[in-house]
């Protein structure tokens, strides 16, 4: 049997009701989700580091995108440091 798109949306759709449904964590399955949450502590730290690396990575690609702008580049060092703090 090939899965298609719509099979593939039907089936994470049921799952991610079922493990809601039983409070596990939507994205790994195996642990509880937090109080009031559908993720364990352990996959919203992972998406947290995830979304502050990809901002990081935003900001230095526009600064070098606009080198000419050294004002620009000052600032966004400023800015990566202060998401290395964030992390640490």
């Amino acid at each position: 049997m090939t899965w298609t798109a719509e099979m593939k949306r039907q089936f994470q759709a049921k799952r991610k009701d079922r493990l809601k449904s039983l409070g596990l964590c939507v994205d790994c399955g195996k642990f509880p989700a937090k109080t009031g949450h559908v993720l364990c502590e352990s996959c919203t730290e992972e998406r947290r580091e995830r979304y502050r690396r990809s901002q990081a990575k935003k900001l230095v690609m526009d600064a070098f995108n606009d080198v000419k702008n050294v004002d620009l580049i000052v600032a966004k060092a400023e800015k990566i440091a202060q998401l290395r703090r964030w992390s640490a």
